[in-house]
């Protein structure tokens, strides 16, 4: 059986009729024309049947079934509803045995060559129009109902999979919490000697330690692509965050290249929205280069004006900022770039792909008023640079990971420290002490509330993490704001979904850290905050 391409059936369909007996052939022509049917074109062999239709398929087919060169079952395939056009067989003789045989092998009906058959013929394939029409309905329908099962799948896998990165980002981000302190104290209180071994041997725990955070902090930003944050964003913060994502994940034969223009300025973008969508091309790159290749990335303005946008055809020109993606693998054929940003299109094999890659960067592109542009040849890689609209606003973004560690002294100041993580709240308690702070520590929140209750007057700051059993961060917040309005709040979390630094704004917290916290930025937290007119006298 050859297979084509489907074509709709309209009004004016086309009817390719398959039949080496001219009268036969003349009837049914004349019954047709008088009906009304324009297009109706006549062939006597299945070569010729075969040969017509790609050129240009019909809208249905009537074939005898004994032709000169076979039997027209050959040009049948099964279901009836599987082909691009429905082929009705026609036959001189009431064979039952033959009918079924027909219907069995694909035929979408079978009728038997009679004269009141052929005046009745218009009517007759106006009712098979009208079944097909319905067929294609139902197909239709089923596809639509299985990519929103694939879309809700995708939707739960993703949610899934963010609810792990959540719990495993919190747990690893309170050990990383305690590596990173102590490390930090030692490396301030503990090796006077700068010049001592044990000085390399820490900073490199640092390091290493640093590089964890940020493989975690990058992991939740890939899993939280429903947030919706805009704001002035460095992209050249984004894609160093991706870049370090990835080196672990890639091939060690597969390069990764990042070049950038130092002087850019920002675009309102959501962070975690483009790290998403850069994750994807990269990830769709490192599949085209296979084992052995390299990816490369830049940022810059884009060069070559006007263009046009491969995914929604808008002519392009004047400034934007470009971020390009460029694999050396083996390119995109023709026929796929105009659908490769469909959603759940995908020209990968079952569970190695869901098509959701492409359309997300091209949603989160156009939302940010952007366009996509394609360059591919076979063989020789593809490029695909994300265009976005510079802003003038300053950038809310940290253009470094890095915190210069500040002296921060407290004098005396009562601080009510708590923490489910033992090592975390000794850690915080230590270094509030050696910090001039007067700290008071519970790994139990409904004890710290307690302990606040019997004299809410003794302490002057809560420093508290959101995830605890019994009472949560935000929890133990609103009870000790109840009591004692206006006390100054630092919540300091490894992960949680059920605030963000706006709803803890709301609550009244005063500073939402996100775990691990540097020392020095919670001493510099913590200072400024001390350091207000309504805390002044905290410090005489």
């Amino acid at each position: 059986m050859t297979h084509f391409e489907p074509t709709a059936i309209s009004g004016g369909a086309r009817l390719l009729i398959v039949e080496d007996d001219p009268g036969h052939a003349q009837a049914v022509r004349r019954a047709l024309t008088a009906a009304g049917w324009a297009q109706v074109e006549t062939v006597a062999s299945l070569s010729a049947f075969r040969q017509r239709v790609s050129e240009q398929a019909p809208n249905l087919v009537l074939a005898d079934l004994i032709l000169p060169d076979g039997e027209s079952i050959e040009i049948l395939s099964v279901p009836a509803e599987a082909q691009p056009f429905p082929i009705v067989i026609m036959t001189s003789h009431g064979d039952e045995a033959k009918a079924v045989a027909a219907l069995k092998a694909g035929a979408f009906d079978y009728i038997v060559k009679t004269p009141a058959a052929f005046v009745e013929m218009p009517n007759t394939l106006a009712r098979i129009q009208r079944e097909w029409a319905l067929v294609q309905d139902r197909k239709a329908a089923a596809a639509e109902r299985e990519s929103l099962q694939q879309q809700l799948a995708q939707a739960q896998k993703m949610e899934s999979i963010g609810r792990l990165a959540g719990g495993i980002a919190h747990d690893f981000n309170n050990m990383l919490g305690s590596i990173l302190g102590y490390t930090e104290l030692a490396l301030s209180r503990c090796v006077p000697d700068r010049d001592s071994t044990v000085i390399g041997y820490l900073s490199n725990v640092q390091r290493a330690g640093e590089r964890a955070r940020d493989l975690v902090a990058s992991m939740l930003a890939a899993t939280r692509l429903n947030a919706r944050d805009v704001q002035p964003l460095n992209i050249d913060y984004i894609v160093g965050e991706v870049t370090q994502f990835l080196r672990p994940i890639l091939p060690a034969s597969v390069r990764i290249n990042y070049h950038a223009n130092p002087r850019l300025p920002v675009v309102r973008l959501d962070a975690n929205r483009l790290h998403q969508a850069l994750t994807n091309l990269c990830v769709n790159a490192r599949d085209a280069v296979k084992e052995h290749g390299t990816i490369e990335l830049a940022l810059d303005w884009l060069a070559e004006t006007p263009a046009v946008c491969a995914s929604c055809g808008a002519n392009i020109t004047g400034k934007w900022l470009a971020l390009s993606v460029r694999d050396n693998g083996s390119g995109i054929e023709p026929n796929v770039v105009g659908k490769m940003f469909d959603p759940f299109y995908t020209t990968k094999g079952p569970g190695h792909g869901t098509g959701l890659g492409l359309s997300i960067v091209n949603t989160v592109t156009h939302e940010a008023g952007g366009h996509v542009l394609v360059k591919t040849a076979r063989n020789q890689g593809t490029t695909i640079t994300l265009l976005f609209p510079p802003s003038s606003e300053p950038n809310a973004e940290h253009t470094s990971k890095t915190t210069d560690v500040i002296a921060s002294k407290g004098h005396g100041q009562r601080v009510l420290v708590v923490d489910d993580e033992a090592s975390l709240a000794a850690l915080l308690g230590e270094t509030l002490a050696v910090s001039g702070y007067d700290p008071t520590v519970f790994t139990d929140s409904t004890a710290a509330l307690k302990y606040f209750n019997q004299d809410p007057t003794r302490v002057d700051v809560l420093i508290t993490d959101y995830t605890m059993p019994a009472l949560t961060g935000g929890e133990l917040a609103r009870a000790i704001l109840n009591v004692r309005p206006g006390l100054p709040i630092i919540m300091c979390t490894g992960y949680t979904d059920k605030m963000d630094p706006k709803s803890a704004t709301h609550v009244g917290i005063a500073h939402y850290l996100r775990k691990p916290v540097p020392i020095a930025v919670l001493l510099q937290t913590l200072q400024g905050l001390v350091q207000t007119p309504s805390m002044a006298w905290l410090n005489e």
